[in-house]
């Protein structure tokens, strides 16, 4: 098993919460009160829904590959558990930039002479100094804290819409099984080549016996990290969930 059971046990409590903390936020946001037709859309059909999208992402992984499963699964499997990743990334990227949308339609934030925002102005990182700009001291240095965040978030969302998507390894091998997994995979090829079918399935089957499921996502294994979905998943509903707090705050100043 990948996980001690403390950790599994950890890991269904911290869905709980993110199922308390949604229809809490949610609940917050759709009966705030707005100035703007445009800002009430951002709140409610922008932020609350994808907060809810990004829950269902979540308890749909935990479905599918839950925190105990120890045998490999299929290969649907874990393309669906894929899927709902790849959504989730998506729409933890959107509630940032629909809180953005939101903050500059309310506040009527333009540009120094007057001129609307283009969208490639409007965001919540460093690099939109205009909207950054409005923000007061205090929320500024709160988003400061969360720079590292928001460049690992960015950097799995342009890989899935640029590069090469998130994905589940189908299996991973231990470090000291690497060389023998290999050697047997060699001579299973041969032994197909040469027509010993018997051979190359026994071969097979001593190779599949050095792999193990192990819940981990990346985009490129040459060059992106692995990260362990489970936790990372609640860790950026969490974060998420954070920014929607603060950014509520930040209108209420």
């Amino acid at each position: 098993m990948f996980f001690s059971q403390a950790q599994i046990d950890d890991l269904w409590v911290g869905l709980d919460e993110a199922a308390d903390n949604y229809r809490s936020l949610r609940e917050r946001f759709v009966l705030r009160q707005f100035n703007t037709a445009g800002a009430r859309e951002h709140a409610d059909h922008g932020f609350a829904r994808r907060l809810g999208s990004m829950l269902r992402c979540i308890e749909n992984v935990y479905d599918i590959l839950p925190p105990d499963r120890v045998d490999i699964p299929t290969g649907d499997e874990t393309d669906d558990a894929t899927i709902n990743i790849q959504a989730f990334v998506v729409n933890a990227f959107g509630c940032c930039e629909n809180l953005a949308w939101l903050w500059v339609i309310e506040r009527d934030i333009r540009r120094p002479n007057g001129a609307m925002l283009s969208q490639g102005r409007i965001g919540l990182g460093p690099d939109y100094d205009v909207v950054r700009g409005s923000f007061s001291q205090a929320f500024r240095d709160y988003l400061d804290t969360r720079r590292a965040w928001f460049d690992q978030l960015k950097d799995f969302r342009d890989a899935l819409a640029h590069r090469i998507p998130l994905y589940i390894p189908p299996f991973s091998v231990d470090p000291a099984n690497a060389g023998q997994w290999t050697a047997l995979g060699a001579e299973a090829d041969a032994a197909l080549f040469q027509g010993e079918l018997d051979r190359e399935m026994q071969l097979r089957e001593q190779q599949k016996a050095l792999t193990h499921f192990a819940p981990i996502m990346t985009h490129s294994l040459n060059t992106a990290r692995r990260v362990i979905f489970h936790g990372q998943l609640l860790a950026d509903f969490s974060t998420v969930h954070e920014i929607g707090c603060e950014f509520l705050a930040e209108l209420d100043r």
